[in-house]
């Protein structure tokens, strides 16, 4: 019983992180055209990425650069796809000061972005 009661909670709690996603329109314009450092917290790993006005997204970390694509859906979930991986979507939600975190449906992070700056910063 306490299994339910605990798996209840967490998922009630992951169901309003999601909800408290971004618009798509906010999301666009904190994302698109941005160079942003973050960190990915499932493979533990810091990252620059660069989302470009033409759905391409550059994604650089110490081991070298992978290039995809990237999409808003009308509801705001925030999706990315490399070709060696499915396609993930994510709501945006604000995580603290200046920072934002791309959330799973189910309440799980997946990404801290923590600075974000104007165009192409790198040159990606």
């Amino acid at each position: 019983m306490k299994h339910a009661m605990l798996f209840a909670l967490l998922f009630a709690t992951g169901s309003s992180l999601a909800g408290d996603g971004l618009t798509a329109a906010k999301v666009k314009d904190l994302m698109i055209d941005k160079t942003i450092e973050g960190h990915n917290e499932i493979k533990d790993l810091d990252y620059t990425v660069y989302f470009s006005t033409d759905g391409k997204v550059n994604f650089v970390t110490a081991k070298g650069k992978r290039v995809g694509n990237w999409r808003i859906a009308d509801d705001g979930h925030f999706c990315t796809a490399f070709p060696t991986e499915p396609e993930l979507c994510t709501m945006i939600i604000p995580h603290g000061d200046a920072a934002y975190r791309r959330v799973k449906d189910d309440g799980t992070p997946t990404h801290t972005l923590k600075k974000f700056t104007a165009g192409n910063i790198n040159n990606y």
